[in-house]
């Protein structure tokens, strides 16, 4: 029984560690598309300026 909690808390901390790291890379992803989204929109407004 004691190896089996021992392998369930190493997979545990594992996969723990792979959610960590794909929520950062969500995030990561996130900001570059809200910039991507203020740089149309400044664009966008710069368009409706000129007519």
């Amino acid at each position: 029984v004691a190896d089996e909690v021992r392998s369930l808390a190493g997979r545990t901390s594992a996969s723990t560690q792979e959610i960590t790291t794909m929520v950062a890379r969500i995030q990561q992803s996130t900001r570059e598309a809200v910039t991507s989204m203020e740089a149309g929109v400044a664009q966008v407004d710069k368009g409706m300026a000129v007519t």
